[in-house]
């Protein structure tokens, strides 16, 4: 029963309280939280903040009893170690403290809404009280920060990932950060624990993963790992295939980048028919290809995906890759099985500014729900209505089951050599596009009409053009801004 800490810390947030607010959980007796208001018990809060409690553990050798009770004490306010175990110890019946029938009745609670909650036995020894929010978690606070170079790559492969997937991602690719781990619980191998307690130590990752823990600031460690973070995008020209990094240098290393990872899977831009984004899975609902080496070590793989796979016809001396595109996702060869994701319930629709999920704030994206389901959007960790998107700043998307969904709402940017137009419609904010069916700025080109499209159109020579730098171009846009600083128009 993980409880995320990022929820604990959204409520808080939300509504500005403290924990120790909360008097019912030191007001001497807990024996009322077993009432239930409108069949719900009223103990879940309680139960909640000691699972937080066993989250927050940090010792090094392990996770005890006296260090639980610290963590506890410190969340609820309560100062006496003595008075902290008189409600451990409070007498319920004749034969249960109110501690031990608080977890047996949640036990009993979930079961009816047919979910299994696995509690130790009862026991009459020193721990008794403490043994059940400790049987909840198998890692803390300072073990789960040694997955952040894990984290780090599924955040820069996924923009939003399942619980489902996230544990076979999990299960595949971790053996690849073992050399990263030296607390003792991350140096065990998955098969020295038990089945429950794997199911456990998953979701606490998970968990840890949709908080913002892992990523704080001035603790970015540095770690060794065989997948690269790096985010790469092809552009199919009329004369090659061109590489780009995920800044938009043009990069002379296509060969040498898909032998090293043997196979590659990209995803088309939706805005761009032409360009493909470098992923580490496959959605159902985007256009991939594949693109493997040519070599003996790959014609395993090279003849499965012959065999279900359409070949692309490209010619291109300079590379020595197969491109095919993905059809079909139901009859995957082997080695690509595992690669294959759930689709994300909800969809952003809009224009990014960028690669990046952002967008201008005059003209936030729609949400588009792929099914029916419960979702909150928070700013500055506070729930707000869809209508409230409105400001400047980051904004998450929060689905059960799913990570975070984050983008952000950014101010237009202002020329620095204004156009001297009249009709203003060479002037950026004429880009205040109203619907999805006009324009774009994305990817590596600019289109700013429909239907048009010029090569020498780029983001790069865009910024260049309006910051002075001289450039070849037969775009009539470039050549107004430019004649713009002279005092042309």
């Amino acid at each position: 029963m993980s409880i995320p800490i990022s929820e604990i810390d959204g409520f808080v947030a939300e509504y500005n309280i403290k924990l120790y607010d909360f008097k019912e959980i030191n007001c001497k007796s807990w024996s009322y939280l077993l009432k239930e208001k409108e069949g719900i018990p009223q103990y879940f809060g309680l139960v909640a903040l000691q699972c937080l409690a066993a989250f927050k553990m940090q010792n090094q050798n392990g996770i005890t009893a006296a260090n639980f009770k610290v963590r506890f004490a410190g969340l609820i306010g309560v100062i006496d170690a003595n008075e902290l175990n008189s409600f451990f110890s409070e007498d319920f019946d004749f034969e249960f403290k109110v501690q031990e029938k608080i977890w047996l009745s949640a036990r009993a609670f979930f079961k009816n809404k047919s979910i299994k909650i696995i509690l130790p036995e009862i026991t009459r020894y020193a721990g008794r009280f403490t043994q059940f929010p400790k049987s909840q978690i198998v890692l803390n606070h300072e073990d789960l920060k040694e997955y952040s170079s894990f984290f780090t790559v599924i955040n820069n492969g996924f923009e939003s990932i399942s619980f489902e997937d996230f544990k076979k991602y999990y299960l595949n690719e971790i053996s690849n950060f073992r050399n990263n781990f030296r607390r003792e619980n991350n140096t065990k191998n998955d098969n020295q624990w038990s089945e429950i307690e794997l199911k456990i130590k998953l979701k606490q990752i998970f968990d840890f993963y949709c908080s913002d823990d892992w990523m704080i600031k001035n603790e970015i460690l540095s770690f060794n790992n065989s997948i690269s973070n790096e985010n790469y995008i092809i552009k199919f020209s009329p004369s090659e295939l061109l590489l780009y990094d995920e800044y938009y240098n043009i990069l002379d290393s296509l060969n040498s980048l898909v032998r090293n990872k043997r196979f590659m899977i990209f995803k088309e831009n939706k805005n761009y028919p032409n360009e493909f984004e470098s992923v580490n899975s496959i959605s159902l609902n985007d256009n991939n290809i594949l693109l493997i080496y040519q070599s003996a070590a790959n014609q395993k793989e090279i003849r499965a995906s012959n065999s279900v796979f359409l070949p692309l016809d490209y010619e291109n001396q300079k590379h020595n890759v197969l491109i095919f595109k993905i059809k079909n996702s139901d009859n995957l060869p082997d080695f690509l099985k595992n690669k294959v994701i759930s689709d994300y319930p909800i969809e952003l629709k809009g224009f990014k500014v960028s690669g990046e999920k952002k967008y201008f704030v005059n003209n936030p994206p729609k949400i588009h729900l792929k099914e029916d389901i419960r979702y909150n959007i928070y700013y500055n960790k506070k729930i707000i209505d869809i209508n409230e998107m409105n400001r400047v700043g980051k904004y998450t998307i929060r689905i059960n089951g799913y990570s975070n969904y984050n983008f952000e709402l950014v101010e237009l940017p202002l020329l620095n050599y204004p156009i001297n137009d009249k009709t203003n419609s060479l002037e950026f904010s004429s880009l205040d596009y109203k619907n999805e069916e006009t324009g774009c700025i994305s990817g590596l080109l600019l289109k700013y009409k429909d239907n048009v499209m010029i090569e020498t159109l780029t983001i790069k020579n865009w910024i260049k053009t309006i910051n002075g730098i001289r450039i070849n171009s037969d775009s009539q846009l470039f050549k107004a801004i430019e004649n713009s600083r002279n005092g042309k128009y």
